[in-house]
């Protein structure tokens, strides 16, 4: 293989991916829920100080996400925040596939 061949598929190819692994963060929530009230729910609950583990649990319960689906949610709701922190807009994660984040950085970010 020549080097323009490697060039292209180094540029032009997706790179693989390690088995399991994607770039998906959404989650599939039950019940007609909106991310935007999702995420709203977690942020008034960390703002109450609600402890990791019950945090986790309330939502295996109230929204019927598993237990890493959970853990995912809360984790993307911190992402939003900490892109919004930079200020800029162009720190935005993508909606389609990192919803929670994405609606988590704005709330964030209209609040600075």
């Amino acid at each position: 293989m020549g080097l323009k061949d490697r060039l292209r598929l180094l540029f032009e190819s997706e790179p693989p991916n390690p088995d399991g692994w994607t770039d998906d963060l959404s989650v599939r929530l039950k019940g007609g829920r909106t991310v935007e009230a999702f995420v709203d729910y977690i942020l008034a609950a960390n703002q109450r100080g609600r402890r990791h583990e019950a945090l986790i649990a309330d939502l295996v319960t109230a929204f019927g996400l598993s237990n890493e689906d959970a853990e995912l949610s809360v984790d993307r709701v911190g992402g939003g925040i900490v892109r919004a922190a930079t200020g800029s807009r162009g720190n935005c994660p993508n909606r389609a596939k990192d919803p929670i984040a994405w609606a988590s950085f704005q709330r964030a970010i209209t609040r600075r």
